[in-house]
């Protein structure tokens, strides 16, 4: 545990400090554009560790690297000296001011849209089915007190249909103590089951739980030539779903039900893309091995395939994803601010941190993806209307485009410190629950 910590924590850190990097670098590199002059590029707060100023600008990395700033010539109240500056921030057009403030959050958006784009042309590993074949179900569960067994195809959730395993952990988790509707499919049956999710065993999380896994845990890697499971039709990168009526979710099991089955026919059912297969095989008697065999060799891994896109439906694929996580925002925070969801689901910093590392040791497809998701929060966060946010000051800029003179100075003021002590109460809220999911401050 230690040493996973070890080496998640620098990667973490690195991950946050290149998304603040590429969000300030935004506000820099507009300001730049626009003739304005820029005392200072910070990445972190506090004591400044390293830095150099090669000109009129002092770029450095401080102590705490949990956001970043560009300060410019009269952007701060008190910088008297620099308002005086015709460079200054205020000196220049309300246009140009808009687009130094929505270049940091937009660089973000472009970021998680790019790097999604590329992955998807280098090749990605997605699920090979396109259908939830639920492959076991807690005994006390949401699930199994709805009637679901393992076997069922679920089909849609409260009339949406289902098709990845994330649009349906979303759903429940949002859903937490209110009856859904499950529309599932059984042996060509449509049915649709009323199922109240509850919260999840793991007490660090308050978010909904169905208690059911789909299938996708152990797929066949390897078939023996001329052996039972080649006869029966089984394929290499088949799903088991379940053998012989019981899912199979580890495959060291396989091996004790095949031989429990002394040359019986069993019933296997395998999902491949787009179809689910029920087969049936015998297995034969292995006389060097002393035990009866199908002839397969499982793996316990997801189903899942190296898929390389075009550039247009890599751009197509890229979009989609960006909407989701972009829109999934506003369903957490609708949740969050209805009592529905309790804030301590939310991540801070440290949070992210932690997060970072655990999908860098997840291989480069699942750190990508969580640096794209991370990067859309913040460019999608920053663009809300709040004083504190770049979205505020564009509301800003607005009134005074609209009325022709700035906002008073006083107020603005006092609004934006009123608004800073209640998002730093709600982040030390947030970085306490962050620290308490970190192993080693678990017991």
């Amino acid at each position: 545990m230690w040493l996973s910590l070890l080496w998640q924590i620098p990667v973490g850190l690195a991950v946050l400090s290149f998304l603040v990097l590429i969000h300030e670098a935004g506000h820099f590199l507009m300001a730049r554009r626009e003739g304005v002059k820029v005392h200072t590029f910070s990445i972190g707060f506090g004591p400044r560790l390293i830095g150099f100023k090669p000109g009129e600008t002092e770029y450095k990395f401080c102590a705490i690297p949990f956001g970043g700033y560009v300060a410019m010539a009269g952007e701060n109240p008190d910088d008297l000296e620099g308002a005086k500056d015709p460079r200054a921030f205020d000196s220049v057009s309300i246009g140009a001011r808009a687009r130094i403030v929505a270049a940091g959050p937009i660089v973000n958006i472009v970021f998680a849209f790019l790097a999604i784009w590329i992955a998807g042309m280098v090749g990605v590993r997605e699920p090979v089915q396109d259908v939830l074949v639920v492959a076991a179900v807690s005994d006390s569960g949401p699930a199994a007190k709805a009637g679901i067994l393992p076997g069922d195809s679920l089909l849609a959730v409260d009339g949406r249909k289902m098709e990845r395993e994330m649009a349906f952990l979303e759903h429940i988790a949002l859903n937490k103590g209110r009856s859904v509707t499950v529309e599932i499919r059984r042996k060509g049956q449509d049915i649709k089951l009323a199922m109240t999710p509850e919260t999840t065993p793991d007490p660090k999380i308050d978010l909904g739980w169905a208690g059911l896994w789909f299938g996708g845990k152990v797929t066949i890697h390897e078939i023996v030539p001329g052996g039972a499971a080649q006869a029966s039709g089984l394929r290499e990168g088949d799903t088991i779903v379940s053998f012989d009526g019981k899912p199979l979710s580890v495959a060291e099991d396989l091996p004790g039900l095949v031989n429990a089955s002394a040359g019986k026919p069993m019933r296997v059912m395998v999902a491949r893309p787009g179809a689910r297969v029920e087969l049936d095989v015998a297995a034969r008697w292995n006389e060097s091995e002393k035990r009866w065999m199908i002839g397969v060799r499982p793996a316990a891994v997801v189903p899942l395939h190296v898929r390389s896109y075009g550039p247009v439906e890599a751009a197509v694929r890229s979009f989609k994803e960006c909407w989701k996580s972009a829109t999934a925002i506003f369903r957490f925070m609708k949740a969050i601010f209805s009592g529905q969801l309790a804030a301590k689901n939310l991540a801070g910093p440290v949070g992210i941190v932690q997060m970072s590392g655990v999908a860098a040791s997840a291989g480069w497809q699942a750190l990508v993806d969580f640096m794209a998701l991370v990067s859309i929060n913040l460019g999608v966060m920053n663009f809300l209307p709040l004083v504190v946010t770049d979205g505020g000051r564009l509301v800003e800029l607005a009134f005074e485009k609209v009325r022709g003179r700035r906002a008073n100075r006083r107020f603005m003021e006092i609004l934006t410190n009123v608004v800073m002590y209640a998002f730093l109460m709600l982040a030390l809220y947030v970085t306490f629950h962050d620290i308490l999911r970190v192993p080693m401050f678990l017991r």
